[in-house]
């Protein structure tokens, strides 16, 4: 019984994911920003047209190129010529939030820039669980 209570309590009060590090000011998540609308990437520039009339936010948004999986990246127009934003204190909840901890994303295998200076690791290892 106690076992199953232990289990039970880290389950529902324990995080998945912890963030660690911190930003380098490289620019580079600004560079290559992936938007979404209910959950589904955008993939092309009709879509995020439509998105851009639907929500005045995304305007300051430009695409720039398609990855791999076929999903359009996009580069904030904030972003100047040293990796500063120019609207930092006016900046996207977006941006306020990045890297958030978002448990669907790293379930789908989304993963942080390589050069990115955060990191975003289990809280618990597996091991961990099991005891």
């Amino acid at each position: 019984m106690k076992k199953w209570l232990k289990y039970f309590l880290n389950r529902i009060t324990a995080p998945k994911y912890k963030r660690s590090g911190q930003c380098k000011q490289c620019g580079e998540c600004c560079r290559s920003i992936v938007l979404s609308d209910n959950g589904k990437e955008v993939t092309s520039i009709e879509e995020f047209e439509l998105l851009r009339d639907k929500y005045k936010k995304y305007n300051h948004f430009e695409p720039v190129k398609h990855n791999e999986q076929g999903t359009l990246l996009f580069k904030c127009k904030s972003l100047d010529d040293n990796n500063r934003c120019r609207d930092y204190f006016f900046r996207s909840l977006y941006c306020r939030r990045y890297p958030d901890i978002d448990k669907k994303f790293i379930l789908a295998g989304g993963v942080l820039l390589d050069n990115c200076g955060y990191k975003i690791e289990p809280s618990k290892k597996f091991s961990d669980y099991l005891d």
